[in-house]
C-alpha cells in the first residue's frame, strides 16, 4: 500500500506560496534542532536552499541509504513517492529552502 504523500510544508510554521501560473513557488523555514519523520510526497520536487541547511536520507531501497548534507547553495531533485528522512535541521538559523512544483496539467487548465 502506498504511503499517504504529506504537503511540502509540513513541519514548517512559516511558509509562503508564490503562483508562476505554470508551477508554484514555496518558501518554508524550519526551526534549527527540527526532525522531520519519514514521508512521501505526491509531485516531483526541485528545491534550492536559500540559508541554513539539513541532513537527510533517503529511504529508497534500490538506493543504498546514505545520508546527505545540504547546505545554503545545495539544489535538490526528487520524484513523486521518494520517501525520505529523517529530515533534520542542522545549522543555527533554521532552514530556509525553496520548493518548485510544476502544475497538474488539470491545475493548469484551470489557472487559465
Amino acid at each position: 500500500m502506498p504511503e499517504r504523500a504529506v504537503p511540502v510544508h509540513m513541519g514548517s510554521p512559516r511558509f509562503e506560496t508564490y503562483d508562476a501560473r505554470s508551477s508554484l513557488v514555496t518558501l518554508l523555514w524550519f526551526p534549527p534542532g527540527a526532525v522531520l519523520e519519514p514521508h512521501v510526497h505526491d509531485s516531483p520536487t526541485f528545491a534550492v536552499i536559500l540559508s541554513g541547511g539539513f541532513d537527510l536520507a533517503f529511504t529508497n531501497p534500490a538506493i543504498p541509504r546514505q545520508r546527505l548534507s545540504c547546505p545554503r547553495g545545495t539544489i535538490l531533485t526528487q520524484p513523486a513517492g521518494e520517501r525520505f528522512a529523517p529530515l533534520r535541521i542542522v545549522q543555527d538559523g533554521g532552514g530556509r529552502p525553496a520548493r518548485i512544483r510544476r502544475r497538474t496539467a488539470s491545475e493548469r487548465a484551470r489557472a487559465g
